[in-house]
């Protein structure tokens, strides 16, 4: 009886530790959806995307580009994205991407945009001028 006690007892943490991984590896699968983290505005975190699946991977660009594109002050917090373009595998260097957005800033539209290479953000920068029917 004492041996069935003690044996109890050892096995309930450890049923509990088994049931907590399960559940955390469950919410936290590779196959999450990415998404951003935001604070105060801004993207401060990207989640699901340190090994995307390869669907995921276009989503995973656009969400470190637009990270840096805050960290850098190129979009503003709270900053509503009107438009974005986004190209993909040149054939020139593979694994690039560019990635271009619109927004409004007072009465002029401003164009930052990241250059990417595979998750990597290889440069951020705005560009000056892009038409408004864009």
């Amino acid at each position: 009886m004492r041996y069935l006690g003690v044996q109890s007892r050892f096995h309930a943490p450890a049923l509990l530790a088994l049931v907590a991984s399960v559940f955390v590896s469950a919410c936290f699968s590779p196959d999450d959806e990415p998404a951003s983290v935001m604070q105060d505005g801004r993207v401060v975190g990207i989640q699901s995307c340190s090994h995307p699946r390869e669907e995921h991977v276009p989503r995973c660009r656009d969400l470190f580009c637009q990270k840096a594109l805050y960290d850098r002050k190129l979009l503003p917090p709270n900053t509503v994205i009107l438009k974005s373009s986004h190209s993909y595998n040149y054939s020139d260097s593979p694994g690039r991407s560019v990635h271009v957005y619109k927004y409004q800033d007072g009465r002029e539209y401003r164009y930052p945009m990241c250059e990417m290479q595979g998750l990597n953000v290889v440069r951020a920068d705005e560009y000056s001028a892009k038409s408004q029917d864009w």
